[in-house]
């Protein structure tokens, strides 16, 4: 870093005469961000600092550029200044962006902290969804929506920041901008008359060979895998070392297979209105669609619909009512919990912390009362929370995004030929304590269906 950039990070001087250093904010193979307070305006600011090569060049230019043309809009991070300084001793240049600062953090360590409620969802759906509205009204293109380029501000108000990758080219040909995992299918494989499908590329992947994506829609599908990963804590597609996300079982199933429904396996406990919500953003084609077919179908996202189906739905949750239905058993009790402080009553409290970011920024920490109650008339263990919408509770995934199931619950359902029927083994000796659970087994039976000429 130059020799002025060191004065500064120990308060010997003002950078660039009027920002004085207050703490370092993160640390990158791209340079440094710090946090900064405007001697001139005695406002807080984000410094980014960048050593000057022709990849930082192209990249800050192109934010620069891009950030002058969107102005004045409440959820994109504004850029307030830029300048550049030359390091005598280094004969080094350097480049400084000073941005409006954003005191809460990104929404990625937001989602990965605390549960966001339904209605932090629904503000996040609709201030990010009103600035990409917002650039694409403005011919440009963001390219990398996900949640670590989401900033929330000392208002709570969620604002899209890193502009590096943007383009105002909507009809693109470059290929691979962006993060994989958010990325649509369309923007990850090229069409070459001179190169051959990798191993990696199955010839269903054909579909996606383009000479060019739109990058609107390509847009909204980040949105919505960024939606989906603030609503459930994490990406419903994951790319492994050295292995693209087109290798992803999830992947292959919701892009190229067209199982949408595999998103109930990613996801148990998301519900049918979530579902058909966040389809709204992730449309594709199949593996015997024609090109012209698949490019129709992602023609076919829509981000207004998407809002107003969030908009409608967002006050009755996301996810199911978490209810276990147990059959009567030999034992002498039906559902034991084994917590110490809960064996007594077969009633078990714990207090929660849930954390809300409204639209006006008002951000309020309150405990939350969380019972667990069994009824002895219908042998139900119902979860309840006092004091808190139950929708408003995040539950954690039970299949992980990369699970590889031979056959999926919508292959089940399809199943013409015979009915299959799950009864949980054992299960009265499941507990809600963190010693090790003994093994649940599922048994299958094959039920003679009537209805069915055999």
């Amino acid at each position: 870093m130059s020799k002025s950039y060191k004065l500064y990070e120990t308060n010997q001087i003002d950078l660039n005469g009027k920002y004085k250093f207050i703490k370092h904010i993160q640390t990158g193979s791209f340079g440094k961000v710090s946090l900064a307070r405007d001697i001139t305006n005695d406002s807080l600011v984000s410094l980014k600092s960048m050593k000057k090569t022709k990849k930082s060049i192209d990249i800050a230019e192109n934010e620069i550029l891009v950030l002058r043309k969107l102005k004045n809009h409440d959820n994109i991070c504004q850029l307030l200044d830029s300048f550049e300084l030359h390091d005598d001793e280094e004969g080094q240049d350097y480049i400084f962006l000073v941005l409006e600062y954003c005191s809460r953090g990104d929404l990625y360590d937001l989602i990965h902290e605390h549960c966001l409620t339904d209605f932090d969802i629904m503000t996040l759906a609709n201030q990010i969804g009103s600035a990409i509205k917002y650039i694409h009204s403005q011919g440009v293109y963001h390219r990398d929506i996900k949640p670590e380029n989401i900033l929330i501000n000392n208002e709570g108000q969620f604002k899209l920041c890193d502009w590096g990758l943007a383009t105002t080219i909507r009809f693109n040909d470059e290929f691979g901008v962006g993060t994989e995992k958010y990325m649509a299918p369309e923007c990850l494989l090229k069409k070459s008359s001179n190169t051959s499908p990798t191993n990696d590329q199955t010839s269903v992947d054909q579909q996606y060979l383009f000479d060019n994506y739109d990058c609107k829609y390509a847009d909204y599908w980040s949105f919505g895998i960024t939606i989906l990963s603030s609503i459930f804590g994490t990406s419903p597609f994951k790319s492994g070392k050295n292995k693209s996300i087109t290798c992803d079982y999830n992947f292959k199933n919701f892009v190229h297979l067209n199982k949408s429904h595999i998103l109930y396996d990613i996801y148990p406990s998301m519900n049918f209105s979530c579902f058909e919500m966040i389809m709204n953003l992730l449309r594709v084609g199949n593996d015997e669609d024609e090109l012209e077919v698949v490019q129709e179908k992602i023609s076919q996202r829509s981000i207004d619909r998407f809002i107003d189906d969030m908009n409608d739905s967002w006050k009755f949750g996301f996810v199911e009512e978490v209810m276990f239905d147990m059959e009567d058993d030999d034992d002498e009790d039906d559902f034991k919990v084994k917590d110490e402080e809960s064996q007594a009553a077969n009633t078990a409290t714990t207090t929660a912390t849930t954390v809300a970011t409204t639209a006006m920024g008002t951000s309020s920490s309150a405990p939350v009362e969380k019972s667990i109650k069994v009824d002895d008339s219908s042998n139900l263990a119902v979860i309840n929370y006092d004091g808190v919408d139950t929708h408003t509770t995040k539950l954690p995934s039970l299949v992980q995004s990369s699970y590889q199931s031979s056959k999926s619950w919508c292959d089940i359902i399809d199943n013409d030929d015979f009915t299959i029927e799950y009864e949980l083994a054992g299960f009265d000796q499941l507990h809600l304590t963190d010693k090790k659970k003994d093994k649940v087994t599922i048994v299958e039976h094959e039920l003679w269906d009537e209805s069915v000429v055999y």
